[in-house]
């Protein structure tokens, strides 16, 4: 029997028995409007996910479709629940596996006075305590500069009160006590449950 070719070291590692853990790493597309349906393929246009107990931080050697690279992804730990088997075989032949996700944040939202920064959020409300998760993706709302656009949280700091965030395919206006709405948006989860209708209705087929 032929026997798969792995990196040298981990190789080394199962000849000499070291211990070690491994985890799935999930990168899917994100069920999002564009144009005549095609991916730009930019590292924002994807989802990461592990059922490791840490984030994990990789590198997948992959580049949008303008050639640069998308370079270190954090897949984030507990939003993948469960990961079901997966089939090999040697015929072309189609399969299928499982994906559990974690839809505990589900139409979770809260409003707040919030003093925001180019990659920060201080409000005066325990976050975590709302129901947000290091990794969700959350989108803004308000009169303010810094209305629909959208972010992923990355840590909280300051008694939970305060996120450091990514901002997704926009950049924050600095604002000082800006009244905001702060909305569970995960792509993986929110794509499935889309309306046909609305104008930001998009399949997973082909993705």
């Amino acid at each position: 029997m032929a026997i798969r070719s792995i990196h040298p070291v981990l190789e080394s590692w199962f000849a000499n028995e070291y211990d070690f853990a491994y985890a799935h790493l999930i990168k899917f597309e994100k069920p999002i409007k564009t144009e005549a349906g095609k991916s730009a393929k930019k590292a924002t246009d994807y989802v990461y996910l592990t059922d490791a107990s840490r984030d994990i931080v990789f590198n997948d050697g992959s580049v949008d479709s303008d050639g640069n690279a998308n370079g270190n992804q954090t897949y984030v730990a507990g939003k993948a629940l469960n990961i079901g088997s997966v089939s090999e075989t040697i015929e072309a032949r189609a399969t299928s596996m499982s994906i559990q996700v974690s839809a505990a944040a589900l139409s979770t939202s809260v409003t707040d006075s919030y003093t925001v920064g180019a990659s920060s959020l201080e409000g005066t409300k325990d976050l975590v305590d709302e129901g947000f998760r290091e990794g969700d993706t959350i989108t803004l709302s308000g009169a303010g500069s810094n209305n629909s656009k959208t972010v992923r949280i990355e840590q909280f700091e300051n008694g939970n009160k305060k996120i450091v965030v990514t901002p997704l395919d926009t950049t924050l206006t600095a604002t000082v006590s800006e009244s905001i709405t702060l909305t569970f948006k995960n792509p993986e989860v929110e794509g499935l449950l889309l309306d046909r209708g609305q104008s930001s209705y998009a399949r997973y087929i082909n993705r």
